[in-house]
């Protein structure tokens, strides 16, 4: 898939505008590091904690289901991580101390960390903050969550695995089909070029 495509669907799943900032980042190149062995990569954004809480926030954000691989699967904390050179140091500081207030909201209801927390305990944690997010969205104010869904959709989307084992993939492209049926289309999705 093309990175302008990639900006479109995500803008689209998300149903408003990606942030210049995003759109920097992706169209430059940014991609997971992928390569690096889990107990070898450090990040250079984050610390330790505040990617462990992306990590397991992203993952209930686009859990794995079966036969779909989810958040973890494709190291979206690692795009998020990436990311952090593309936006202004203002910016990257507010989304840190909104992680370490999330992580802090978590030790204050449950005593542990968000990555160590029950399924249905970051559940409830994560839809708490997407209901704030509807009154922070209405009053014009920046959303934690929103940036954050924004980021996790945007590196699930733009990485290799999930264009070749999630969405339709053909390298190269072959005969256009203007109006075909979904019945007519491998699995009923849609392509990834």
């Amino acid at each position: 898939m093309k990175r302008r495509e990639a900006i479109k669907r995500t803008a689209f799943i998300m149903g408003y505008a990606v942030s210049a900032s995003t759109v920097a980042a992706v169209m430059s190149g940014c991609q997971a590091d992928n390569k690096t062995p889990a107990d070898e990569w450090k990040p250079s954004t984050f610390s330790d904690t505040q990617i462990n809480t992306i990590r397991e926030a992203a993952e209930r954000i686009l859990p794995a289901t079966d036969g779909v691989v989810g958040a973890k699967d494709v190291m979206v904390e690692r795009f998020i991580d990436s990311m952090g050179s593309f936006y202004k140091p203002k910016e990257v500081e507010w989304f840190k101390a909104q992680l370490d207030q999330f992580e802090a909201d978590a030790k204050t209801a449950h005593n542990k960390s968000f990555a160590d927390l029950e399924n249905n305990q970051m559940d409830a944690m994560i839809t708490d903050i997407m209901n704030r997010a509807k009154g922070e969205k209405e009053r014009d104010e920046p959303s934690f969550f929103l940036q954050l869904k924004e980021a996790a959709l945007l590196g699930y989307f733009t990485s290799e695995k999930v264009g070749k084992e999630v969405l339709n993939y053909d390298p190269v492209p072959g005969q256009y089909d203007a109006c075909i049926d979904m019945e007519s289309v491998p699995n009923g999705r849609t392509w990834y070029l």
